[in-house]
């Protein structure tokens, strides 16, 4: 039998009076700027859920979360009369749908949203903000000081979350484009963020990857949508999306590479490094390099595993760039720095590690050690120690090489990865410059 129980009745007057919406309309008067959603809802059994109250037109978002194992299915299609509406499936748990002209209300098995008994849902409506790119300077934003949380779990995690409306015409270059993210942060945190080109009816548009060089003729409007969940913070956490269109780093002679900017390197046969001929006096010398670059392929927008920094000196950092027959690109949030290709000589030696414990040796001098792992190790812990105070940063990939991350640890800590994930890259950190030695261990 469908739940069609009064808290879900009229749901639009609970979705503007929830009091976990501080710009609600009664409080404002006015239109609010994000998502606005309702408290959650338990699911009992094999229940259907109905929705009533709607309005025919509007964008809504279903946030499914589960207590107990449950598979979240894809979105499936509706018949357009009320009652078999399609649920647009969008990543994080998350589906959108849109009525009919004329219908006021959904109806749907729990299942339809990968729930079962003791799952949960929230509802929202959307808003979504117009924005007009003349170029990419500006960006669009979501986050800590920026906008206030759509909802918060039970953990006490904070779920952000904007629709934007974007004019093709007003886009530069729209046959050759790109999405920049950056991620700034005021203090360490735990955090995920994606994004996603949907249609106007809230669905994925499966062409459009979004981290590849991207072509939009043929759209007048497209919407993306900013999601990030801050798990916990130090300090204010901020998303933000830029579009604008790749430069190419030239195999011969210097470029300047400025913020926020997405670079490209052609197909190379041989190993590179790519010199950054600037000292930074932050992160110990690295600069926004001590976060994950988000190299990718350019057609397809996947990952692309190895390019990290491998050396500090005292003019820059060096970043390893391995062979590759597609172009690559990455992406910079940093002070404006010339950098130049060279071959990779060896001079900046890179180890290597297995499924096993190995203790490397850090020359007096050496400021960064890094390491790479031999092959994909799916799910795996990884520990350090040293003999001195100093941390590994561990770069993430996934295992179909969509969306990557980054952490830290300290000496005597460790990092446990989910079975789909594994490490990219490892570099020890060695702030003063001592002899010293630290063991890793993959398990």
């Amino acid at each position: 039998m469908a739940k069609n129980v009064p808290v879900i009745l009229l749901i639009l007057i609970m979705l503007f009076s929830c009091s976990g919406n501080p710009n609600s309309t009664a409080d404002s008067g006015k239109e609010p700027d994000k998502t606005v959603v309702s408290d959650p809802f338990a699911v009992e059994g094999n229940e259907e859920i109905k929705l009533e109250g709607l309005e025919s037109g509007k964008l809504y978002v279903i946030y499914a979360s589960s207590k107990t194992a449950s598979r979240t299915l894809d979105a499936r299609q509706g018949t357009g009369d009320g009652s078999r509406i399609a649920l647009n499936y969008i990543g994080n748990d998350t589906y959108t749908f849109i009525l009919p002209e004329g219908c006021t209300e959904i109806t749907f098995p729990a299942a339809d949203i990968g729930l079962e008994n003791g799952g949960e849902y929230r509802v929202g409506e959307v808003n979504t903000a117009d924005i007009a790119f003349s170029d990419g300077s500006d960006g669009i934003s979501i986050g800590e000081g920026v906008s206030e949380p759509i909802y918060a779990k039970e953990d006490g995690s904070e779920v952000y979350e904007a629709f934007f409306s974007i004019d093709v015409s007003t886009i530069p270059d729209p046959s050759r484009f790109v999405v920049t993210e950056v991620l700034t942060h005021s203090g360490s945190g735990g955090v995920s963020h994606n994004f996603t080109f949907v249609d106007e009816s809230g669905k994925a548009i499966e062409e459009l990857a979004g981290r590849s060089i991207l072509d939009l003729l043929g759209y007048e409007t497209v919407y993306i949508r900013l999601y990030m969940e801050v798990e916990y913070s130090e300090g204010d956490m901020v998303d933000t999306l830029y579009l604008s269109s790749p430069e190419e780093i030239p195999e011969s002679g210097s470029i300047e590479i400025s913020n926020p900017g997405t670079y490209m390197i052609g197909p190379s046969s041989i190993d590179k490094y790519l010199v950054v001929e600037k000292s930074f006096s932050s992160a110990n010398g690295l600069g926004v390099f001590i976060n994950n670059v988000n190299a990718r392929y350019c057609d397809d927008g996947k990952h692309f595993n190895g390019v990290f920094p491998i050396a500090i000196t005292d003019t820059g950092v060096i970043l390893n760039i391995p062979k590759h027959s597609r172009a690559i690109m990455f992406d910079y949030d940093g002070a404006t720095a010339p950098v130049h290709l060279e071959a990779a000589d060896g001079e900046y030696p890179i180890g290597t590690i297995e499924m096993e414990e190995k203790t490397f040796t850090v020359p007096e001098g050496c400021r960064l050690f890094p390491v790479l792992p031999a092959e994909e190790y799916l799910g795996v812990t990884i520990s350090m120690d040293s003999d001195i105070g100093a941390f590994c940063r561990i770069g993430i990939c996934n295992s179909d090489q969509i969306g990557y991350g980054i952490d830290s640890i300290d000496s005597g800590e460790s990092l446990s990865l989910s079975p789909g994930r594994s490490p990219d890259y490892l570099f020890f950190v060695n702030p003063d410059g001592k002899a010293c030695t630290f063991t890793l261990a993959i398990e």
